[in-house]
């Protein structure tokens, strides 16, 4: 468990130092199997299969200033958005993640 709790802080750690990326967990708590992108454009979160493969928990990182916002998205149906760093401890399930500028339209 330790190693795990270890190896999702150098994943957020490491994700931090771009201008904007999202560390998202399989279970609540930033807990569990880890992912993480720092990519403009779609993203499918790889987190297992089954329950396992939907995400509990997030952290968004992006400084106002960049104009990067996030959408959350299961499958097409959008389920949030931010415009400015963010983080929930207990989520909403998502799958997928889009990342673009604010003023570009962008969708799941």
């Amino acid at each position: 468990m330790l190693k795990l709790a270890f190896l999702s802080l150098v994943v957020f750690i490491s994700m931090a130092s771009a201008r904007f990326s999202i560390t998202a967990w399989n279970r609540p708590n930033f807990s569990g199997q880890a992912w993480g992108t720092n990519e403009e454009g779609t993203s499918r979160v790889h987190l297992g299969v089954g329950d396992n493969a939907v995400v509990r928990s997030w952290i968004w990182y992006s400084d106002p200033s960049d104009a990067m916002c996030i959408k959350f998205c299961m499958g097409t149906r959008e389920v949030g958005h931010y415009c400015s760093g963010a983080r929930k401890e207990n989520s909403g399930n998502f799958n997928k993640v889009v990342i673009g500028y604010r003023d570009i339209p962008y969708h799941c």
